[in-house]
C-alpha cells in the first residue's frame, strides 16, 4: 500500500503459538477500499497462510484495527481469516491475534517486531 492520504497499518514480527514461534507480515491500507496483504507462518504446526484478498479494515478504538480477508493455506485450502492488530507501545506492547476459518487461532504480545498504525 503506497497510496497517500489514507490510513494504513503495517507490521511484522513474532508471537508465541502453542510453544512455538509464529511469524507475520501485514500491510493493509484504505478502510474505505481495503487492499494489501497478510503472510503468516506458525513454525510449530506448519500452518502457512497467504492472503488473496482484503475484505474489511475496521478501526476498533485508537490502537486496534480489525482486518478481514481471504487466503490460501500452504496445502491449497481456501480460507477466510480475521486479524486484530494492536499498535500499543504506550499501553503495554503491540499485540497480534489471528483466527482462520479452518479453526486455527492464536494471539499474543509481540516477542519481536512492530505494528504501526499510520494516520493519513
Amino acid at each position: 500500500c503506497s497510496a497517500g492520504g489514507v490510513e494504513k497499518i503495517t507490521g511484522e514480527g513474532e508471537v508465541m503459538a502453542g510453544g512455538a514461534k509464529a511469524r507475520f507480515n501485514l500491510n493493509v491500507c484504505d478502510p474505505s477500499d481495503p487492499k494489501g496483504h497478510l503472510h503468516y507462518l506458525d513454525e510449530g504446526t506448519g500452518l502457512r497462510l497467504k492472503s488473496t484478498g482484503i475484505t474489511a479494515y475496521v478501526g476498533v478504538g485508537p490502537v486496534q484495527r480489525r482486518i478481514e480477508g481471504t487466503g490460501v493455506l500452504g496445502d491449497g485450502t481456501t480460507v477466510t481469516w480475521v486479524v486484530n492488530a494492536f499498535d500499543d507501545e504506550a499501553g503495554g506492547g503491540d499485540q497480534f491475534a489471528i483466527a482462520v476459518s479452518n479453526g486455527y487461532a492464536d494471539n499474543g504480545f509481540l516477542l519481536k517486531g512492530n505494528i504501526r498504525i499510520h494516520a493519513p
